[in-house]
């Protein structure tokens, strides 16, 4: 019992350092070449400073996806597919409301949220079914 409640906390922990870690990664390798002015010879290579934005966005979604997705799937004891879809929600979420503009925030979260929400009932009462069922 104390098991699958410890691993319940871990759950939203795992997520919250995954979050972290990952803003962590993107603002490191995006501010690689960070400069005030005319870019300085030697700073960083051509290759790299025309693609570490993308570099950073990738390793970014990269470890969320990994992170905020896969491992708490992973360590939850029961529900795995609701935790799924939560996580995935959550991840979107978060994503969109760090890159898109201030007014469409509200309204892609509200949807976002809706759509978690009815997709961790359907996945819960699929579950209770097979349940029954079996």
């Amino acid at each position: 019992m104390r098991s699958r409640a410890l691993r319940w906390l871990a759950v939203p922990a795992i997520a919250a350092a995954g979050f972290v870690l990952a803003a962590y990664l993107f603002v490191e390798i995006y501010l690689d070449c960070f400069h005030l002015g005319a870019r300085p010879q030697g700073l960083c290579s051509d290759w790299w400073y025309t693609t570490h934005t993308s570099v950073a966005v990738g390793t970014c979604g990269l470890c969320m996806l990994i992170l905020c997705v896969g491992l708490p799937i992973i360590v939850a004891p029961s529900y795995k597919n609701v935790v799924g879809a939560v996580a995935s929600a959550g991840v979107i979420t978060a994503s969109v409301l760090s890159y898109e503009p201030w007014v469409s925030k509200w309204l892609v979260s509200i949807v976002l949220v809706g759509a978690t929400i009815g997709a961790g009932v359907i996945a819960f009462r699929y579950r209770r079914i097979r349940t029954h069922v079996a």
